[in-house]
């Protein structure tokens, strides 16, 4: 068997998994020299034009794989879990509110446990930064989620599938896990990061790819990460994964010791992080009904066709398995 293409005469799942990390980082670049030529320093206008601008790239090249490598007919946003034909805004709806739920759960224990204190100032000149927030927010959001449970999270998903299915773990586990790394993983760039916060942004990736493949679509994952951050970050002025700007009307100080609050980094590098987070796992498992059949989409074959080794044959594309 050719190890780079397979029997219906597609590129492998593998090797589309590559390419689609390869265009998250040329899209990025890109990215970063067209926001930086408009606006030269950091900062919360600069984050309004890079989010979505990084956003658009990556769908196009996105797009472009499901046209040209998936060979998929139909809307290929939707191929991407963008459809909305479905119930997505009631799945945004249904996302928002277990994210302002969680976050609402650890706010309501740091107060008990800790010392919790705010300062409100709402006047004429906070309303433009809070909507330049709401935008940086949302986008980001999206972004992260196209990124990491969006087309190299299904690629890699169809890649596993059937490793999967070979030592019995629910389709799309072996993704979760690599994504879910590599989520946590980015985040310790971010200021004051942690191992424990690394630990527990990749523990709220596995919330986000859950979210995503009881729906098959990205809309509920979407609304639990923007309801999470907008409410740590707006509502209650509280660091998000240790940056603090978006506090612009509410300025929340957590007291009491690191394990409880997570320093400066926030709750999402605390035990009480760990725990809504785990909360938030309990209720999507248990309450959100599975929309989806053994597969992430048509893309591939069954998994119990496939021998479990699609995502690692990416060696010499002319090479063909030894005993074949």
């Amino acid at each position: 068997m050719n190890l780079c293409i397979s029997p219906d005469g597609r590129l492998r799942n593998g090797w589309r998994f590559l390419i689609a990390v390869f265009a998250f980082g040329i899209t990025e670049i890109l990215a970063l020299k067209v926001a930086s030529t408009f606006i030269h320093s950091y900062s919360l206008r600069f984050e309004a034009l890079l989010r979505p601008l990084h956003l658009t790239l990556l769908l196009v090249a996105f797009t472009l794989m499901v046209k040209f490598l998936d060979r998929l007919p139909g809307n290929p946003l939707a191929a991407q879990g963008l459809g909305t034909r479905g119930p997505w805004l009631k799945d945004v709806a249904t996302g928002l509110l277990i994210g302002f739920a969680l976050i609402t759960i650890a706010v309501v224990a740091l107060a008990v446990f800790g010392d919790l204190t705010f300062k409100v100032e709402i006047t004429e000149r906070t309303i433009p930064p809070t909507l330049l927030v709401v935008w940086v927010l949302a986008m980001a959001a999206m972004l992260e989620e196209v990124s990491f449970r969006g087309y190299p999270f299904q690629r890699l998903a169809d890649g596993l599938a059937g490793l999967d299915h070979s030592i019995r773990m629910p389709f799309g586990t072996g993704a979760i896990v690599v994504l879910s790394i590599l989520f946590g993983a980015v985040h310790l760039r971010n200021p004051h990061a942690t191992l424990l916060g690394a630990a527990n942004t990749a523990l709220v990736g596995v919330l986000f790819a859950i979210a995503y493949l009881r729906t098959r679509a990205l809309w509920l994952s979407f609304g639990i990460h923007f309801g999470w951050n907008f409410s740590l970050g707006m509502l209650f002025g509280l660091p998000v994964s240790g940056i603090t700007n978006f506090a612009v009307a509410v300025h929340g100080i957590a007291q009491g010791p690191v394990w409880l609050t997570g320093g400066d980094y926030g709750i999402e590098a605390s035990a009480t992080g760990t725990a809504v987070i785990l909360l938030g796992i309990l209720l999507l498992v248990r309450f959100v009904p599975n929309r989806a059949s053994d597969q992430i989409s048509s893309t591939s074959a069954p998994a119990s066709n496939m021998e479990g080794k699609d995502l690692l044959d990416t060696g010499t594309c002319n090479s063909e398995r030894s005993g074949q």
